[in-house]
């Protein structure tokens, strides 16, 4: 429902979800700039369509228990942050993915 907003531009569903699977649809959010997903406790999976956030240039993730960091974030050309807070295990898991990986607590961006 919310992807029917065509002017938002910043979403942060603070404990707002519930559900196991985020799914970012294709042409959803056109205008969306920062997305912050923090404390959503049944969030595990992120999907994002290629053609879905095409202005997105920040996105937060904090403390949900997520399987992995989204690999489809590969398509999010504007985006220039990716905040990771509290997902250590997804971070690890997803690393090498995304093209990057951690070096004595250092990010290593390939």
């Amino acid at each position: 429902m919310l992807h029917c907003l065509p002017s938002l531009q910043k979403l942060f569903p603070y404990q707002a979800y519930d559900g196991e699977e985020m799914h970012f649809q294709e042409g959803g959010f056109q205008k969306l700039k920062v997305a912050g997903l923090r404390n959503l406790a049944g969030l595990k999976v992120v999907k994002i369509d290629k053609s879905a956030l095409p202005c997105l240039n920040m996105q937060i993730f904090g403390n949900c228990p997520l399987q992995e960091v989204p690999s489809d974030s590969q398509h999010l050309t504007n985006l220039k942050t990716l905040l990771l807070m509290l997902i250590i295990q997804a971070l690890f898991l997803a690393s090498s993915k995304l093209g990057f990986h951690i070096w004595n607590g250092t990010l290593i961006i390939e």
